[in-house]
């Protein structure tokens, strides 16, 4: 069995004393964030190229689907590589990557727009928003700061 869990401060030692192995992750540092970014951007890449080359290869199955499909607007890689740096400085987490990569082509499907770092910096811009937010009404405390006072991390 496999538990995940941020809340490690309250095991007990009779529940510590099953756990086999455990395995703590730091935050991520500058250099493994862009190494994160660059693999979701190559795979947006790949996943472009693919797309690019099934619609000049119509077959059957894509003539059928074609009308249910969502609108295809492209990827604009360049804009997201010439800003990697830029991507890699925000702390984020490899799942948080990939959610702000979701949204940011969400956003520019709901614009009609080809996807490009001007997206992923917009949904990026919000999530720090809600963030600040989340820690004013924290009194400027980190989750990860509340969580150790109440003894959970």
């Amino acid at each position: 069995m496999i538990l995940t869990s941020n809340r490690v401060g309250i095991f007990d030692e009779a529940f510590k004393s099953r756990i086999q192995l455990s395995l703590r992750y730091n935050d991520l540092e500058e250099g493994q964030r862009r190494q994160i970014w660059l693999n979701f951007i190559n795979r947006l890449e790949k996943l472009e190229s693919q797309r690019i080359t099934q619609a000049s290869e119509p077959s059957l199955a894509n003539i059928l689907s074609t009308p249910q499909a969502a609108p295809r607007l492209g990827v604009d890689i360049r804009s997201m590589r010439d800003r990697l740096d830029d991507l890699a400085e925000t702390p984020l987490n490899g799942r948080e990557i990939r959610n702000m990569i979701s949204t940011a082509r969400q956003l520019a499907v709901f614009r009609k727009e080809k996807l490009g770092y001007q997206h992923l910096e917009s949904v990026m811009a919000e999530a720090k928003k809600f963030g600040e937010y989340i820690k004013r009404l924290h009194k400027r405390y980190t989750s990860d700061q509340i969580k150790r006072g109440q003894k959970e991390r």
